[in-house]
């Protein structure tokens, strides 16, 4: 009887190592999807800082062309 308790008791322990790994694995992909939104931020304002390079490339172009700038 003293065994089959002993036994009950490091069942409980692995399941409460169990969920432990799942707190982990909940918080690693909590961190993942963080460093997903950084990236997608990033890319966003990659995005812009090459639309305002191009709209200069257009006006380079334009001025050195003798057309009229309008400003963006």
């Amino acid at each position: 009887m003293l065994r089959a308790e002993i036994t009950d008791v490091s069942g409980i322990a692995n399941i409460a190592d169990i969920a432990d790994v799942a707190d982990i694995a909940t918080g690693i992909a909590d961190i993942v999807t963080g460093i997903a939104d950084i990236v997608t931020d990033i890319a966003g304002i990659a995005d812009q800082v090459l639309q305002t390079l191009r709209w200069k490339q257009v006006g380079a172009y334009k001025v050195s062309r003798g057309c009229s700038m309008t400003s963006r």
